[in-house]
């Protein structure tokens, strides 16, 4: 039998102006396209990682050290509230665990604060007026502007919470110390209650991340009590009073600005009839018929 083999198709060849040969129908279009879309899914890619850095990095940024400022200012409420527990709920030890974020926690002891209070007030018996130096110590947290992004800085002294901002101006109070003024007309109409908050610690701690701040009051407030309206020891009374107290800030930590709304519109905006008033660099307190301070000392003992 006969076998016939089937023909075979022809291959049209062209010839290209270089000599080369071309299969029919191709003409080098197709890669081209190729090398087109692959330069452009590159430069997509690349202008997508570029508006990532540019816009959405910051942003991430901004709202991670927002976090970390709302993190820390609940740790410093969180401190302040148990000093309040050692100062007026007569506990000798608290132990609490925080998480310190974004920035870095530092005791100053009271020794080496750059701040202090002056208190000026006379004395009910024997004359004279006493000027009493009062250094306080701080728990300070400041954001680290370059790993974290943020610039707030909190400081719990004399048991307030006050915030200010790195590089600007002014500071505000978050929480308030416990001063009292009676205005009303009873046994203790007119008493005027400072409560004074010294940090003490064996060092400058220094602590970051996960840590457990333990504080401890082991010795008993010293009180001053003062009764101008009251004849003592056979002195006739001196009735009411004026009671002067000046802050000097930190040049570095100023709270200065924070002190002040407090002083002047805390307790006279919040306890009617009473208030300091400021004059020139000190704030002055009138119609005072009893001062009491009392000064507590509260020992950081690791953190």
């Amino acid at each position: 039998m006969e076998r016939k083999d089937k023909p075979k198709r022809a291959v049209l060849r062209t010839v290209n102006s270089a000599g080369n040969t071309n299969n029919a129908g191709r003409t080098g279009e197709d890669a081209v396209s190729e090398a087109i879309g692959y330069i452009l899914i590159f430069t997509i890619t690349v202008i997508g990682i570029a508006m990532i850095t540019v816009y959405a990095y910051p942003l991430l940024l901004q709202s991670q050290a927002h976090a970390d400022e709302i993190s820390a200012e609940q740790t410093m409420l969180t401190l302040r509230n148990d000093i309040r527990a050692l100062t007026f709920g007569n506990v000798p030890y608290r132990e609490t665990t925080v998480r310190i974020a974004g920035g870095n926690l530092e005791l100053i002891p009271a020794a080496d604060s750059a701040d202090k209070f002056v208190l000026e007030y006379p004395q009910a018996s024997g004359g004279g007026y006493v000027t009493r130096d009062f250094k306080s110590g701080e728990l300070r947290y400041s954001q680290n502007a370059v790993t974290g992004g943020g610039t707030a800085v909190f400081s719990l002294e004399n048991g307030a919470v006050l915030k200010r901002e790195k590089g600007a101006a002014g500071s505000l109070m978050a929480a308030e110390p416990r001063w009292y003024f009676d205005a009303d007309d009873g046994e203790n109409s007119g008493t005027l209650v400072i409560v004074l908050t010294k940090l003490e610690g064996e060092r400058r701690y220094s602590s970051g991340g996960i840590r457990d701040i333990r504080l401890s009051m082991t010795t008993a407030p010293e009180t001053v009590d003062e009764d101008y309206v009251t004849a003592r020891d056979g002195h006739a009374p001196l009735g009411a009073q004026t009671i002067s107290l000046e802050y000097i800030p930190d040049r570095e930590n100023d709270l200065s600005k924070g002190w002040e709304n407090y002083l002047t519109g805390g307790i006279a905006g919040c306890l009617a009839g009473g208030g300091f008033k400021k004059s020139g660099t000190k704030y002055v307190f009138d119609n005072v018929k009893r001062l009491v301070v009392k000064t507590y000392t509260i020992t950081v003992e690791d953190m």
